[in-house]
């Protein structure tokens, strides 16, 4: 009973999984489709931004809107900065449509560590919590910073651009997304498959056989695009960590305890490279 308990559970699991990265696949692509080319928005994140500085939305026409770069002007009231508005380019426009839900989709894949504890599924617990740690830092904490902060900043032609910072970050979770929706479908139809009564059912055998021919063949590539792409954004973030320091802990503090991002950030980009092979 408990073992067709925990069956139960893990395919609805899986194919809840696989319906809400398929969900941000097809909002990816209809933001990537569609016909704008920018809009405005809000200032976010002001502990990110710098403080001494506000930049001014570009002039342009409803029909030809201005992207940046945008201009600065210096300000003593941060709390002014969060009312103005800006141009922002297409790329990030798509990546805000799915950024909130891949964050918690990600977040959620917690669950997986602890289906490796409770030993519901074969699998090693620190394996599975130390992938957990470095995709949600990399979506949530990263590409928060990457994505974010390029928007407050004005760049010159030698610099790169917000939509570059962008592009990595929708990679990232374009890579992530078509990958786990081979994977979760490959986990649900297996539980299916392996049990009593699917076993001489020809058509779920085959589709199983398909979906694990798929699964390791498209690894092959999908495993290190991914990794290239994740190596981009981190990389992509080193200007800002160094300069923003926008999680940095200073002394003297309560706890006796300092931290610097962008100290942690090259550990990652050194050790992800160990990982990977």
């Amino acid at each position: 009973a408990m073992a067709m308990l925990a069956s139960t559970y893990l395919f609805a699991y899986n194919s809840a999984m696989f319906a809400a990265w398929l969900y941000v696949l097809c909002n990816l692509a209809a933001s990537l489709s569609s016909s704008f080319t920018s809009t405005t928005f809000e200032a976010q994140h002001p502990l990110l931004i710098p403080q001494d500085y506000l930049a001014t939305e570009p002039k342009g026409s409803a029909s030809r809107p201005v992207v940046p770069p945008v201009t600065w002007q210096k300000v003593s009231d941060l709390s002014f900065y969060a009312k103005t508005t800006y141009v922002k380019p297409r790329l990030i426009v798509a990546y805000r449509s799915i950024e909130s839900l891949a964050i918690t989709i990600q977040t959620a894949t917690i669950l997986e560590t602890i289906h490796a504890i409770l030993r519901v599924v074969r699998s090693s617990p620190a394996n599975n919590f130390l992938q957990w740690i470095g995709r949600t830092h990399v979506i949530a904490v990263a590409a928060t910073l990457a994505t974010y902060v390029p928007e407050t900043k004005q760049y010159t032609s030698a610099e790169q651009m917000p939509s570059f910072h962008a592009l990595t970050a929708l990679a990232v979770v374009f890579f992530w997304a078509i990958s786990e929706c081979i994977r979760y479908p490959w986990a649900a139809v297996k539980i299916v498959a392996d049990s009593e009564f699917a076993r001489n059912i020809g058509a779920i055998q085959s589709l199983n056989r398909v979906l694990t021919w798929l699964r390791y063949s498209a690894f092959v590539v999908l495993y290190p695009a991914g990794f290239l792409a994740e190596e981009a954004l981190l990389i992509g973030c080193l200007p800002f960590a160094f300069s923003r320091k926008p999680y940095d802990i200073a002394m003297p503090n309560a706890w006796n305890f300092s931290f610097t991002y962008s100290s942690f950030l090259l550990c990652v980009l050194y050790a992800q490279p160990v990982g990977f092979f």
